[in-house]
Formats: C-alpha cells, sequence, structure tokens
C-alpha cells in the first residue's frame, strides 16, 4: 500500500490541498470585500455584523467571498428592462 505522504512523493499529501487548488472559492477579509463594493473595511464589518451583507464570522473577523457580493450587489440593481409605466387612477364621481 502506498504511503500518499511518503519522502519520495512530489507534493503535497492527497486531500491536503490548498482550498484556491481544490476549486474552493477563496475567502476575502473585509479589507478586500470593501474595495470590491467600494466602502471602507469599517462600513463592511458593520454591515456583516448587522446581517445586512453576506458573510462569516471566524473568530473576531469576518470573511467573504467575491461571489457572495456580487450576488447580493445583483440581488439590489434595479431591473434593467423597462420601467413599469404609472397606474391610471380612475376617479370615482
Amino acid at each position: 500500500m502506498e504511503n500518499p505522504a511518503s519522502p519520495d512523493d512530489n507534493g503535497p499529501p492527497r486531500g491536503s490541498q490548498p482550498a484556491a487548488q481544490a476549486g474552493c472559492e477563496p475567502l476575502i477579509d473585509a479589507k478586500r470585500a470593501g474595495a470590491i463594493l467600494d466602502v471602507s473595511a469599517t462600513t463592511v464589518k458593520r454591515m456583516a455584523q448587522a446581517g445586512e451583507l453576506p458573510a462569516i464570522q471566524i473568530g473576531n473577523r469576518w470573511k467573504f467571498r467575491a461571489s457572495w457580493l456580487d450576488n447580493w450587489l445583483n440581488s439590489r440593481v434595479p431591473s434593467q428592462g423597462h420601467p413599469r409605466p404609472p397606474s391610471k387612477i380612475m376617479e370615482v364621481q
């Protein structure tokens, strides 16, 4: 039976790939999330604390994924279609 962590191996043991190489989207910190949203890291942390922004807290640090922020932004962008025509109010006589 082959030992995956043998000294003759030319790489890390199987199953120990960094998250980015294993296909998992990396977590980013509040500073980078703020840069993506064009706000301060303090604002990002406050919004995460309030539950307004998708995030996870690891210890005392807030972590984000760029895709979470993108989805959050897209959910707040008004439709790019035609504006809804104003409803006609009928007068009652």
